[in-house]
């Protein structure tokens, strides 16, 4: 068939099209046909049919749904050791306080600590403000990576009770800076006006427990120390006698 004609062959209800594939090597002075596959395709039509179609129609029901989405939802803060992972025994006096804060989501990153601090009863013990570490002497920021810091600090002892039963808690807030989908979606959400960082807050509440008191080790000691002394005494007694 030439290349103007119909492809359509009314008389015999067929669509008759040849077809040519070639694979050519070219270059500045030749072109050559490495493999080349010509075929006629004939493709039959059966235009006699017949269907039936039924369609049940339903009354359609209408359902609506409102969520609400923060930037808190994906910010999750807890107490952790020193490997960073998480850590729920009670902090012993003395013992250093890892504080881990961690975005559940690669779209949404922790730009910044903004603050933090140290709360039991009427007392407020500043650990950051103003994304500036408070006491640098006992306290360090760790950023592990784009979606997770730690804070290290020391509680004072003088300053927080250590009582059995005692608990503190630790608030602050974090800058959040919205990247990727989710990220764009959630500035949408919150109608952010574009703005990619956002602050939100965290806390967590941590049990303490007073540190161990040395005086069984001391007493322990005093006592091996005492029949130490006992067995020398004893063993000179033996020697005076048997001389």
């Amino acid at each position: 068939m030439i290349a103007a004609s119909s492809v359509w062959n009314s008389t015999t209800n067929e669509i008759e099209i040849c077809q040519e594939v070639q694979l050519i090597e070219k270059s500045s002075t030749l072109e050559m046909v490495i493999v080349e596959d010509k075929r006629v395709i004939t493709i039959n039509f059966d235009l006699s049919a017949s269907f039936d179609l039924g369609v049940d129609l339903e009354e359609a029901a209408l359902t609506s749904a409102n969520t609400t989405t923060n930037v808190k939802d994906y910010v999750n803060a807890y107490k952790c050791d020193e490997s960073f992972a998480e850590d729920n025994s009670p902090l012993v006096a003395n013992d250093e306080l890892f504080v881990c804060i961690e975005s559940s989501s690669i779209d949404v990153e922790i730009e910044d600590i903004e603050s933090m601090t140290i709360k039991q009863d009427d007392i407020d013990l500043p650990v950051i403000a103003s994304i500036a570490v408070a006491y640098p002497a006992i306290t360090e920021k760790i950023v592990l990576s784009a979606i997770k810091q730690v804070v290290m600090t020391r509680v004072p002892s003088n300053v927080i009770s250590f009582a059995p039963g005692n608990v503190i808690i630790v608030d602050g807030s974090v800058t959040m800076q919205l990247v990727g989908s989710s990220g764009r979606m959630l500035q949408t959400a919150l109608n952010t006006g574009g703005t990619e960082a956002v602050t939100t807050s965290f806390d967590i509440k941590v049990a303490l427990q007073p540190e161990a008191t040395p005086k069984d080790d001391l007493a322990l000691n005093s006592a091996t120390s005492l029949a130490s002394k006992t067995s020398i005494a004893f063993g000179m007694i033996l020697a005076l006698a048997v001389w």
